[in-house]
């Protein structure tokens, strides 16, 4: 997660998108960063004690996300690495009841190849058990990228992977706004895949936080011409102040939850744990509060 405003000029809507694989199929979603408190990456027994308690609350779709920051790519160097993808992998493989697939993600474009071709290591072959990739977190909404740029990252991943024999979907992730507003990013993709948190909007009090997401469904499945949408973060901080109506509390965020639960519309739940390093690397004191369960580390 970085920044959630966008002022992107509209362009023309896409045709509608026939996507090749539709979004993932899944009743409860969370974010999870494979990444300790004070930055450092988890080890394989942390991971897999993790996996454990999120199987253990039912979660059956795990999105690996580790954001990319000074301080991640001190320690980390890619935003594949720490072995998340290989020791996520191993845990699973060595629990055969854990009913649970992965979202996994390429966050760094500019070192596409690579960041691919570690995935692909520790995946190992167990395709079965991704359910989509990302190529790219909020990049256009962030000014980073271009959507053009995405959408070739896009390609470039697609065709990697499918040489590796992955045939799942591949996409993008941005802001409902980033995706409203540069229709390249609905087409390139095999779904659409957006982060929609009525928190950064700012004029929502959090027991509106699921009429707003739906919300933001609506406007893309209209704005892509399609019905497959996926919310892959929406969430509500436990602290770190407020912004506008959107008070930051514990109250504040459970009202958030449920309300989002209510729409009946899976989605990913942003996140599993605080992250107090985020404060510091960010300077946005919410960022390090959006964590549902007891840190484990």
């Amino acid at each position: 997660m970085i920044a959630r405003h966008s002022h992107h000029i509209r362009r023309q809507a896409p045709a509608a998108i026939s996507p090749s694989t539709p979004t993932p199929v899944f009743t409860k979603g969370i974010a999870y960063s494979a990444i300790r408190s004070d930055g450092q990456c988890k080890s394989t027994n942390e991971i897999e004690a993790d996996l454990g308690l999120l199987v253990s609350h039912n979660y059956d779709l795990v999105r690996m996300f580790v954001p990319l920051s000074v301080i991640y790519i001190e320690f980390c160097r890619y935003d594949v690495a720490c072995g998340q993808v290989a020791n996520s992998m191993a845990a699973l493989i060595s629990h055969p009841s854990w009913n649970v697939t992965f979202f996994y993600g390429i966050l760094d474009i500019d070192n596409l190849s690579p960041n691919i071709a570690t995935l692909i290591s520790g995946v190992n072959g167990h395709w079965n058990k991704v359910a989509a990739i990302n190529v790219g977190n909020e990049l256009v909404n962030s000014g980073q990228k271009t959507a053009a740029q995405v959408s070739a990252a896009i390609t470039q991943a697609k065709s990697q992977l499918k040489a590796a024999g992955y045939n799942g979907g591949v996409v993008t992730i941005d802001t409902w706004v980033a995706i409203r507003d540069n229709p390249a990013l609905c087409t390139a993709s095999d779904f659409v895949a957006a982060n929609s948190y009525a928190y950064f909007d700012g004029n929502r009090v959090s027991s509106q936080a699921g009429e707003f997401m739906d919300m933001t469904i609506g406007v893309l499945k209209n704005s892509c011409k399609t019905t497959d949408v996926m919310i892959t973060e929406s969430g509500w901080p436990s602290a770190g102040g407020s912004n506008g109506v959107a008070l930051a509390s514990p109250s504040d965020q459970s009202n958030a939850i449920q309300s989002l639960i209510a729409t009946n519309t899976p989605f990913v739940l942003f996140e599993a744990f605080n992250e107090a390093w985020k404060a510091s690397a960010t300077g946005k004191p919410f960022e390090a509060f959006f964590g549902i369960l007891p840190n484990s580390s």
